[in-house]
């Protein structure tokens, strides 16, 4: 492909990434399953979505600064989210991984 039509494509995915997954940042959940269905085959605008699901985390780590007692287990939510996280990371690799081999002309075999 070339440059100009791989900028468009680029281009394409934050319009795309915008429109549809800020307007839903009221819940962090709504916002992954917008990650998870609206980009389902986009890759950057899926890994948009994952880097704005972490800096949610990390802004919300670093807000809860009240007295932790040193082997509490962390709050129901952030490994809920921590888990969703890292499937969505795992969905984005998986479909780099297909893409890659649709390049090459050849199918991976699909574990599930």
């Amino acid at each position: 492909i070339n440059r100009a039509v791989r900028t468009a494509q680029k281009q394409q995915n934050k319009v795309a990434y915008t429109e549809v997954c800020s307007k839903e940042t009221a819940s962090t959940i709504k916002r992954y399953q917008c990650c998870n269905t609206k980009h389902k085959k986009q890759l950057t605008a899926r890994n948009k979505c994952i880097a704005q699901l972490q800096l949610y985390l990390n802004t919300r780590n670093a807000k809860s600064t009240k007295k932790k007692r040193p082997n509490s287990a962390p709050p129901k939510w952030k490994i809920r989210l921590e888990n969703k996280i890292s499937m969505l990371r795992s969905d984005a690799s998986k479909l780099k991984q297909m893409k890659k081999a649709e390049q090459e002309g050849q199918r991976i075999p699909t574990q599930e």
